[in-house]
This record gives C-alpha cells, structure tokens and sequence, in this order.
C-alpha cells in the first residue's frame, strides 16, 4: 500500500535513529509514544524499521491541525486524512493507537496509567519551548528505566525567537534531570537515555 506525504522533515533522522534505536529494533513488545505525528512519515517509519515484532505498538498523539509555521507550505485541512491513510494497514493489525487531542490532554489523563510503559518516546509536536519542556516533564514519568527520550527539532532554524523553538526547552530538561538521563547524540535531534 502506497504512502503519501506532502514534506520530508524526518529523513534526515533515519542515521541517529537506526544507531541508537538498534538495541530494541525488532524486539517483541517494544511500545513507542509519538508526540506529534503529522503525516505520519516518522510513525510509518518506525513500525517498519523498529517496531517490527508483531506484538510491538505504537501511541501516537497530535492534534491534526498544524502549526503555525506549516501555513503557506502544507495543506493542514486533510491532514488527519492523510495520516489515517498512510497508517491504515497497521490499524488493522492493532499495532497503533491513536489519540486526538493536545499532548498536554493526553499527558494529564494518561500519565497515572502509562508510568514506565515505553521503551523510547520521540517528541516532535509543538516546537513552543514551553510545550516541549511539559512534554518532556511528562515523558520521563511514562518511560522505562533504559529507554529513550528523543527530542526532534533541537537547531531548528526557523526564524522566531527563542521561546519558540525546542532547543532551550531540551537544555533545561537536561540540566534539570541530568541525574535520570544520560545524553547520547545532540544535533538536529537530540537522543538522551534514562538511566
């Protein structure tokens, strides 16, 4: 079944990805948290290349109504449309959930049953510094001892002021828990493990 995205934001990720994920790749029972899944490029991708045991799952969480900065570049009014079908063939094997509402929603009613659930989470949903600060607050509760917490977007050029964009939100994460996680890669993505 074909895929079809608007925009490749994600390729670039594929080389950190692979590296540091390769430990879990494949592995039965592997849970996965999204924040932020778009066209779901990133989530497709990480079903076929780590999430590939059949008992593997993925949560994915976004609003489906874009960002700011996606005006004038992609079309966000069939963008739950576009996901729902680039995603179809691994509903019908129920290895993927899919919640339409903000991470803050999503966090606030979920966090109590999640603690510890995932081996990795990537976040890539509001580049607000804010947001990203309280997804990342959050993840650490819902991820396993081991696991991975990946932060898309950490240089992202685009032109606005700091708060609006993930970098100072990741540093102060990772001043404020440096004792539960351990940095693997900072670049375009930053990789860290809690420890």
């Amino acid at each position: 079944m074909s895929k079809s995205f608007s925009v490749d934001w994600f390729s670039s990720n594929i080389p950190y990805l692979q590296e540091y994920l390769a430990p879990i790749a494949g592995h039965p029972h592997i849970h996965a948290l999204e924040v932020g899944s778009f066209e779901g490029r990133s989530t497709t991708w990480f079903l076929d290349t780590i999430l590939t045991h059949p008992t593997s799952h993925i949560t994915c969480v976004d609003t489906f109504k874009g960002s700011p900065e996606h005006e004038g570049v992609v079309e966000t009014d069939s963008l739950l449309q576009r996901f729902s079908s680039n995603i179809k063939r691994y509903q019908n094997v129920n290895r993927i959930t899919v919640f339409q509402q903000t991470s803050e929603q999503f966090f606030i009613q979920n966090v109590s049953k999640m603690q510890g659930k995932f081996d990795f989470i990537y976040i890539d949903g509001s580049h607000k510094a804010c947001d990203v600060l309280t997804d990342a607050v959050f993840s650490i509760r819902l991820l396993k001892n081991g696991g991975y917490l990946i932060f898309d977007d950490y240089n992202w050029p685009h032109e606005s002021e700091e708060i609006y964009k993930p970098k100072i939100a990741v540093d102060s994460f990772i001043k404020c828990f440096e004792d539960q996680c351990k940095v693997l890669h900072i670049g375009d993505i930053c990789i860290m493990q809690k420890v």
